[in-house]
């Protein structure tokens, strides 16, 4: 398909009445009426491939009138699926069409006088201005005729066209790829403000859209993440799990653009996300000058959340699998009043499930709710909340290693959860934006958000490292209660436009942001005692006596952070196919400690320049270089002066395609990171040490250096074939400097060789057998070696080695279409159980990897 320049994509629903239709109605009501009619059975129709030639004669009766209701009608009376932008159409007459037609001489005949152009793909009619001028962005724009397709064409939407209204299945996020049935990458709004095609950020990025996350049944962040390309999980403690990336953590998370807390993260559920967006490399406009961020270049993840659509659609999810999983979810969309401006999405889950290791198990509810208003048709208030808690015991716990680091061969089942371990969490989150198109080429953004999270964890602290196979050990215990409170506060602005200078388009993207982040912590003790053994397996830890904690024995802290930033990137084009990228940054940061201590730092900086060279509309070539900063004034040294910045670069050079139809998408990206001041907490093995008042740390240790390749294809392979595969290569390197301490330090603990493959077939021949797509997904990681220095008990330094072999894994799944509305899959995960450790990048947070499991799901909509 050709690039479709300076439009807006919208769709044409021939099963659909008007909006205005339900703005006196309940969403709630329409949902029970339309659930009790899906109810009888009826024979199933065809989902797919009922794909109409252009050149197939039809019997058209098509009245005079506005543009938009006679392509409409086309749609209908043809089983055509028609993409137009609602711009090109409105206030659009057209005459009047009876007799036989095929669809490419009914559309010549109503477009004629308009200068509108039409392309096929497939059942898809795509039209278009004649204009040359736009640059695609794709987009998942799912339209509906008389049949539901089980893989939708994928369009695209102009950059250029500010006022753009439609995304993916009629939401305003030109992000969304809900509705889109292909694995091929879209727009994504990680590296900036404003949504652009992938082909135009000059760094290595994937797109984890709905229909992959669909067909892997991911209901949290690290299921989704499980096949993205280069992308390593690391099992944490609590359900805290890490991300990993070019040889480092993932600090940058974000919902929809706004750093997140972790206990967001835990506590949600993926039933309320359209898609992810990971961005491998620096983030330099938008990583945040907080330690960790801006400096890692191992990249960015951003989950992008379900809007409301303009059309009632409703989804039940039914689901249980292995471990007592069970869980219940209800997504309920459409327009509510005022001819469709107002609408709203609610999202209500709920999810019961144990762990495959003995005494964790957690109980989830998730509420969603947010509406958007277009208060004129170039401005619309999007505003809305949501509320999520999990509670029920959580393993804070790692499997336990040897003295020297050797595997205790422990049964899959271990855990050290003692009994009256209690975890509540719970957070809230409220946001409102208001959005402005001045005209095509100029809008303006302003948003606030809000979140507030608790987190109350009843654990003792059981110490279980330095163990001798051969018996004769012992562990200390201490009853702990620790109590978190946190809160975050974001309001941000930002301009967005093109300016036309010497003969040529330049965009503009200009934002100013203020955050303040506070965290108050309070952590209870009581009086520990130990216990001797001589094989951990020995121990009944679910019937062992816990003294009660003292709550007069309490370390407290309160911190708080408050950020000002701003940036201008430009995107210089010097020639017709040749762009630049730059532009300043500002960072200011307040930061109070635990002792009431304030600094200020602030830093102005270019931090970014990239060429991208286009060869033509399929292939393009880039190169990027990245200044990674972040502050560590919360860190301080043993004479108690704060760590210097964190300082580095990322260097990159990469190709990408994109296909003529706009259906296969694919990557290779060559990269080098460097940087230093690298924060390492040391300990003496005399004074108590203290992470919670940042004492004592160093920079004075070593620097890193990691270089690799990424390649990455994804798409649709051909019309029954959807297919994404990644592969990585690592090579991660550290220059000591002066090794004072040598704990933490690390050695090659990610894999080297990195492989990826997800598959969704659809079957083809009949009717039945079309309604059957078959799934295989596999992971290749090679071996893991990871040396570490520990403290033992007598304060002495002891090394150790974890190693995990190099070991692939497999899941498979199948999923079959029972009607329009509703479909059955079963997936099962780890399909031959092989046994491997989920990661080995810390001794106190090394867990076995998940065996053989199933999630069997139902699922209604409509």
């Amino acid at each position: 398909m050709s690039t479709i320049p300076n439009t807006s994509a919208s769709t044409l629903r021939s099963h659909h009445k008007p909006v205005a239709f339900y703005a006196k109605s309940s969403l709630a009501l329409a949902i029970l009426l339309s659930f009790s009619s899906s109810l009888a059975w009826s024979n199933p129709q065809q989902p797919a491939n009922t794909a109409t030639s252009a050149s197939t004669q039809f019997k058209l009766n098509i009245a005079a009138g506005p543009l938009s209701q006679a392509l409409k009608q086309l749609s209908q009376q043809t089983h055509t699926q028609i993409i137009v932008a609602t711009a090109l159409v409105e206030q659009q007459k057209t005459s009047a069409l009876t007799g036989q037609y095929s669809v490419i001489d009914a559309l010549q005949q109503l477009l004629a006088g308009h200068d509108l152009e039409v392309n096929f793909d497939g059942n898809t009619a795509v039209i278009r201005a004649k204009s040359t001028d736009g640059t695609l962005l794709l987009g998942a724009v799912n339209v509906e005729g008389s049949n539901t397709a089980v893989y939708s064409p994928i369009t695209g939407i102009a950059s250029n066209n500010l006022s753009s209204s439609s995304g993916g299945n009629g939401s305003r996020d030109l992000t969304a790829t809900e509705g889109n049935k292909s694995y091929t990458r879209g727009n994504i709004s990680i590296a900036g403000k404003a949504p652009v095609s992938t082909q135009k950020i000059l760094q290595s990025v994937s797109v984890i859209g709905a229909q992959q996350i669909e067909d892997q049944k991911a209901t949290t962040l690290s299921d989704s993440l499980k096949f993205a390309t280069g992308i390593i999980t690391q099992q944490g403690a609590g359900g805290i799990d890490n991300y990993h990336s070019r040889g480092d953590k993932i600090q940058n998370i974000s919902v929809d653009g706004v750093a997140a807390q972790y206990s967001y993260l835990i506590a949600n559920d993926f039933s309320l996300y359209d898609h992810v967006e990971v961005l491998r490399g620096s983030d330099a406009f938008l990583g945040g000058s907080a330690i960790g961020s801006a400096a890692s270049p191992g990249g960015s993840i951003n989950l992008v959340r379900k809007k409301p659509l303009d059309h009632l659609q409703t989804q039940i999810d039914l689901a249980a699998g292995s471990w007592d999983h069970y869980r219940q979810s209800i997504d309920i969309t459409g327009p509510l009043a005022l001819d469709g401006a107002l609408r709203a999405r609610l999202i209500a889950t709920h999810v019961d499930k144990k762990e495959f290791w003995r005494g964790e198990q957690s109980s989830k509810n998730i509420a969603d709710l947010h509406f958007e208003y277009d208060v004129t048709p170039a401005t619309t208030i999007s505003f809305g909340g949501n509320y999520a808690e999990n509670n029920g015991p959580k393993w804070r716990g790692a499997i336990p290693r040897g003295a020297t680091g050797e595997d205790l061969n422990l049964p899959y089942a271990f855990s050290n959860i003692t009994s009256g371990v209690q975890d509540q969490l719970s957070i809230y989150n409220v946001d409102a934006a208001i959005e402005h198109n001045l005209n095509n080429n100029w809008s303006l953004r302003f948003s606030a958000n809000k979140s507030h999270g608790q987190t109350n964890s009843l654990s003792p602290s059981i110490s279980t490292y330095n163990i001798n196979p051969a018996g004769h050990n012992s562990l200390y215990i201490t009853p702990n209660d620790e109590r978190i409170k946190d809160e975050k506060s974001v309001y941000n602005a930002v301009i967005l436009g093109k300016v036309d200078a010497l003969q040529r388009q330049h965009g503009i993207e200009f934002s100013i942001q203020h955050s303040d982040t506070k965290r108050h912590e309070k952590h209870y003790y009581g009086e520990g005692f130990s216990l001797a053994y001589d094989a951990l397996t020995d121990i009944d830890f679910a019937s062992l006596n816990i003294p009660a904690v003292d709550y007069s024995q309490v370390d407290q802290q309160n911190t708080r952070n408050k950020e000002n930033e701003a940036y201008l990137k430009l995107d210089l084009q010097l020639l017709n196919n040749l762009h630049f990228l730059t532009g300043p940054r500002w960072v200011e940061s307040h930061y109070t400690n635990a002792d009431g201590q304030s600094s200020n730092d602030d830093k102005f900086y270019i931090p970014y320049y990239g060429l991208r060279y286009d060869l033509n509309p399929q292939w393009s070539i880039y190169a990027s270089h990245s200044d990674n900063f972040a502050f560590q004034q919360s860190l301080n040294t043993q004479d108690l002066s704060k760590l210097e910045p964190q300082r580095g670069y990322t260097q990159e050079i990469g190709m990408k395609y994109l296909s003529p139809s706009q259906q296969l998408s694919g990557s290779i990206a060559l990269f080098q990171s460097k940087y230093k001041n690298v924060a390492e907490f040391i300990w003496d093995g005399i004074s108590i040490p203290n992470p919670l008042t940042g004492c004592c740390w160093s920079t004075n240790t070593y620097e890193e250096d990691k270089r690799g390749i990424e390649l990455e294809l994804s798409g649709q392979f051909s019309p029954h074939w959807q297919s994404s595969i990644g592969y990585t290569y690592n090579d991660n390197r550290i220059r000591y400097k002066e090794l004072q301490n040598p704990a933490s330090v690390d050695f090659g603990y990610l894999p080297k060789h990195n492989l990826k493959w997800s598959n969704a077939l659809q079957l083809w021949g009949n009717d039945w057998l079309q309604r059957i797509t078959l799934g295989a997904n596999a992971i290749y990681l090679s071996k893991q070696d990871r040396k570490q220095y520990i403290y033992d008990q007598n304060s002495n330094t002891v090394s150790i080695n974890l190693k995990q072999s190099d070991y692939a894994i497999a899941d498979v799944f199948a999923r079959y279409q029972i009607n329009k509305q509703w479909q059955l899959q079963l997936n099962i995960n780890n399909v031959f159980d092989k046994q491997y450790y989920s990661g080995i990048t810390d001794l106190y947070s090394t867990r076995y990897g998940a065996p053989r499991n199933f999630l069997l799901s139902l699922q209604a909509k409509y």
